[in-house]
């Protein structure tokens, strides 16, 4: 499994700190929001271009942003 793969899995959204676990320099995730490859959706959390913006995605969004859990009755 790679970033992209992860991020597929996760609605489309990836966590700076998990693009940092692949081994991926900051200087790298700021170019990719440069040139719009990342869009930032929280502090430290970003949608992969293409992604849509789905309830999946907002919902993994919110996990990454505070490490809560989501759950469903």
């Amino acid at each position: 499994m790679d970033w992209a793969r992860q991020a597929a899995a996760q609605g489309g959204i990836i966590s700076r700190a998990q693009l940092t676990e692949w081994g991926m320099p900051e200087r790298t995730i700021t170019r990719m929001v440069a040139r719009g490859e990342l869009r930032m959706i929280q502090q430290a959390v970003f949608l992969v271009r293409g992604a849509p913006a789905t309830l999946t995605a907002q919902l993994w969004t919110a996990h990454l942003s505070t490490q809560g859990v989501v759950g469903f009755a």
